[in-house]
């Protein structure tokens, strides 16, 4: 892709950023006025717009690889957006947690998880859960909230890779036919519970607002570029080790 190409992926982030606030103002509104399927299905589509945003500013400075997600499927399919998304938030937070940790007792447990890595995805997220249940319970532990933080990271994934994410947002909007209850399914049975994921998606938008102008605001800043530097060669070591195990 040529520079003009990489130009208009930073301009495509931006405005798939501001849809994704203005989904989610919208969101709360609904919330507000108890129109709760609505307001989360819109929730979620604030977020699969976030993912937009996030591939395509990452593309942009280079912090993922244009084929590692086929565009159209980035741009029209719903599911691939929330995987997108959610997979990006989960390695920052990870990455966070890792600085955090440092000189923590642990340390050593949380490296010996990402070093092993299982084969499968949910193997990694149950030895994740573990570590992070156990931190949560540490009174003595500055960090525990972060621990809290990716706990609700790995439900919302396990979430999007069983579909459930994009079922229930199709149940927001929709009169869906007799359930294996006996009951019509409509939007009307979303209560005030199901409203959770409004915050969720509300502040990871906001975190990476964040990011993304401190990161644009700052390109020719050394720890910004030791920071790039770090990501890459942390998704190229994480390539090598799927491939091995492929």
């Amino acid at each position: 892709m040529n520079d003009e190409g990489y130009e208009v992926l930073l301009d495509i982030s931006e405005k798939s950023l501001v849809n994704a606030e203005q989904f989610l103002k919208d969101a709360k509104l609904l919330r507000d006025n108890e129109s709760f399927g609505h307001a989360y299905s819109l929730a979620v589509l604030g977020f699969e717009e976030l993912s937009k945003s996030i591939w395509a500013f990452f593309v942009n400075i280079g912090l993922m690889d244009l084929v590692e997600y086929d565009r159209k499927k980035i741009f029209r399919q719903h599911v691939t957006k929330q995987i997108v998304g959610w997979e990006t938030i989960e390695a920052f937070f990870l990455i966070y947690f890792e600085i955090r940790i440092d000189d923590s007792k642990y340390k050593t447990k949380f490296d010996e998880i990402m070093k092993k890595k299982p084969r499968k995805l949910e193997e990694l997220h149950e030895q994740l859960r573990s570590l992070f249940t156990e931190i949560t319970k540490d009174k003595d532990i500055k960090y525990s909230h972060l621990a809290n933080q990716l706990l609700r990271i790995l439900d919302i994934h396990e979430e999007i890779n069983t579909n459930r994410m994009n079922n229930r947002k199709n149940e927001g909007f929709y009169v869906y036919d007799i359930n294996e209850s006996g009951e019509i399914k409509t939007p009307q049975q979303f209560t005030l519970e199901n409203m959770e994921f409004i915050n969720t998606a509300s502040s990871f938008i906001q975190i990476f607002r964040t990011i993304k102008d401190y990161i644009l605001n700052n390109l020719d800043n050394p720890l910004v570029e030791a920071m790039m530097q770090s990501i890459r060669k942390k998704a190229s070591e994480s390539q090598k080790d799927d491939n091995k195990k492929n």
